[in-house]
């Protein structure tokens, strides 16, 4: 299976995956110090339509509707997810939510990066988030 090389913020902090399916996980403060942290995680598995995923995470986000872009100068195609609403995930509920997903298609393996949290926090990361994207670099 392929792996990803990428570089983070500093102020991202790496934790311990608290689920068997996640490949990495990361708290993502308020910045400047100010909001509430929210999360990034990493997923990896079969390729799936795009659709499929926009669809599975808009009902994540209580049916809002999605936009949808290709991120232009990334070493593996990527395409940006970014929906605003209230994120649930089955066990807690976030009203004011946004959401910025990330399809990374290297091959025979995809990859499914997750950032909700509190709009104002992933609002102020979303400049970091998507330049961390175009550096990303699949490695074998």
């Amino acid at each position: 299976m392929a792996h990803l090389s990428y570089k983070t913020p500093p102020e991202w902090i790496s934790e311990e995956v608290s689920d068997a399916m996640r490949k990495a996980q990361y708290r993502i403060p308020g910045k400047g110090g100010k909001g509430a942290a929210a999360t990034l995680t990493f997923f990896s598995m079969a390729p799936q339509s795009v659709e499929t995923i926009v669809d599975y995470w808009k009902n994540k986000m209580g049916g809002a509707d999605a936009s949808v872009s290709k991120i232009e100068g990334t070493a593996a195609p990527t395409t940006l997810v970014d929906i605003a609403g209230e994120y649930t995930d089955g066990q807690t509920a976030l009203a004011d939510a946004r959401f910025l997903g990330a399809i990374i298609e290297t091959g025979d393996r995809t990859w499914y990066l997750k950032f909700v949290g509190p709009s104002a926090t992933v609002s102020a990361w979303k400049d970091a988030y998507v330049e961390m994207l175009k550096g990303v670099r699949p490695i074998e």
